[in-house]
């Protein structure tokens, strides 16, 4: 794997805080499997494809205002896996109360587009399914 899989995901994140949800598909295949079963809020499940994505990115927005996602840190993982440990940023919409969630995300790229991202609460589990040695 190339650390060009570690640019794509950054540069997912960074459409994400600056430019909008139209740039930030362009890093996601069309068919992407977005993965946030383990989410103890909101409504976790998986997503699919682009409209998956906005819905997503929609109940997200329902619920919180200034979303923005901090890199912690960011490394190659086995085959096509890049781990990033985040945290997401926020005021909860309804109670105006900063909000920050830590996890960890695994994304599987292929052809230059995320094919895969999973959202884990467990560092050692994210760390293990990206096939990163603790």
């Amino acid at each position: 794997m190339s650390s060009g899989n570690v640019e794509i995901v950054r540069a997912t994140y960074e459409a994400f805080n600056h430019e909008g949800r139209e740039r930030m598909l362009e890093f996601l295949h069309p068919e992407i499997e977005w993965d946030e079963s383990d989410l103890p809020a909101r409504r976790p499940g998986i997503y699919h494809g682009h409209d998956g994505i906005v819905t997503l990115l929609e109940e997200n927005a329902a619920l919180w205002e200034n979303i923005c996602i901090a890199i912690d840190d960011i490394a190659e993982g086995r085959d096509d896996r890049v781990i990033a440990f985040i945290r997401a940023k926020g005021r909860g919409r309804n109670t105006g109360v900063d909000v920050e969630l830590a996890s960890a995300q695994v994304w599987t790229i292929r052809d230059g587009m995320a094919v895969h991202v999973r959202l884990y609460l467990d560092r050692e589990e994210a760390l293990h399914a990206a096939g990163v040695k603790v």
